[in-house]
């Protein structure tokens, strides 16, 4: 699970063997003030699927280039480059859950792209989908959520794991370095894009407003009647993290099952809502099993029209058992 952590993740490089529509802009769409944003469709077919990234430097389009191509082959599939992100304008800061919701709200009229939507989000994304999801409930069919950040995680970590505080303020100082000198040699983006401040101090902003969006996104979400919902978890971080954030073993089996107990929150916001946990994947499900994320997809859309919950059974993985709060 936990290299949900994005703080691992936030200096990381995509590999440099991604498919070449990710290389460069597709179609920069206006979306107002004379900014705009990168978005990548192939495919056709309703509803139209859009994915929507963590926040590694120098993401966006780029980690969907293995689940992006299949799901074009059954419908329409969409994928963005958020504010500062990839072939995409900064956006005005902070950059927060309400501000990235307006703009992909604003990219998707200006591109002509109208509803229904089946919303995929990974990691930090997860903080934004559902609450479009909740803010424009007649425009999305359904959701799958991929290890998402959830409300309350910050305190859950901070609270287990010894190192998480300084390695968070670390990862924030060096971010905001390469956002004021986005020349330095340690400031490393995928070759084919350029070093702009705005790289560095959007993911900054987004990490910084982490505890804020959780907290707007419990109190705005009234949940999501029957549209189905499907939670995708991941449990193979532990022993990374009990070498990177000097965690006991018990505090990585506490703060897994304290992840699993806030998916299992965002699956219940629907009555078609479940997560499903996955045994063998660390966080980055769509790249380490793209074809986990593309079932997901393929489920959610054939259940739109029918009254039938979704099922885990394409992965069949027991929960951890309960576990005590460990003493820290």
């Amino acid at each position: 699970m936990i290299a949900l952590l994005l703080i691992a993740a936030l200096h990381a490089t995509p590999a440099p063997t991604v498919s070449e529509p990710y290389t460069h802009a597709q179609s920069r769409v206006d979306i107002g003030d004379g900014r705009h944003l990168n978005l990548y469709c192939v495919g056709n077919g309703s509803p139209t699927v859009i994915f929507d990234s963590g926040s590694e430097v120098g993401s966006g389009t780029l980690p969907w280039d293995r689940v992006q191509p299949a799901v074009a082959q059954f419908t329409r599939a969409c994928s963005y480059d958020r504010a500062g992100y990839g072939f995409s304008d900064p956006g005005p800061l902070p950059r927060t859950s309400d501000a990235v919701v307006s703009d992909l709200h604003a990219l998707l009229a200006r591109a002509g792209m109208p509803p229904p939507y089946v919303l995929v989000a990974h990691s930090t994304a997860g903080l934004y989908e559902p609450l479009f999801a909740d803010r424009y409930q007649d425009e999305v069919a359904g959701m799958v959520l991929v290890d998402p950040s959830a409300a309350g995680q910050e305190e859950l970590f901070s609270s287990q794991y010894p190192k998480y505080a300084a390695n968070r303020e670390q990862q924030l100082a060096k971010l905001h370095e390469c956002g004021d000198d986005p020349a330095q040699k340690q400031c490393q983006l995928p070759p084919t894009m350029e070093r702009t401040s705005a790289a560095w101090k959007d993911p900054a902003s987004e990490l910084e407003s982490i505890s804020v969006d959780g907290a707007e996104v419990s109190g705005a979400t009234h949940g999501y009647g029957t549209m189905p919902l499907i939670v995708l978890t991941a449990t193979q971080d532990g022993q990374a993290m009990q070498t990177t954030m000097g965690a006991s073993k018990a505090q990585v089996a506490y703060v897994e099952n304290g992840w699993i107990a806030m998916h299992d929150q965002l699956a219940a916001q629907s009555s078609r809502g479940v997560n499903c946990v996955i045994a063998g994947v660390g966080h980055a499900i769509q790249t380490d099993k793209p074809d986990d994320v593309i079932e997901a997809i393929r489920q959610v859309i054939r259940l739109i029209p029918i009254e039938e919950k979704p099922s885990c059974a394409a992965w069949p993985s027991p929960k951890p058992a309960p576990t005590d709060a460990p003493r820290t």
